[in-house]
């Protein structure tokens, strides 16, 4: 029987889009969280040397 075979990789391959899937859509949100906040702190510190 190939079935148990055949669900390991249906199992394996879920996983791996799951993760890319994960990856592809909280990775950017982060970047932009983390670009906001840098530049959040940036201006702060530029009014503050004024």
């Amino acid at each position: 029987m190939h079935l148990p075979q055949a669900m390991g990789n249906c199992a394996y391959f879920l996983k791996f889009f799951g993760f890319i899937y994960i990856v592809t859509t909280l990775l950017p949100a982060l970047v932009l969280l983390a670009g906001v906040e840098i530049a959040y702190r940036i201006r702060e510190t530029k009014s503050g040397a004024h």
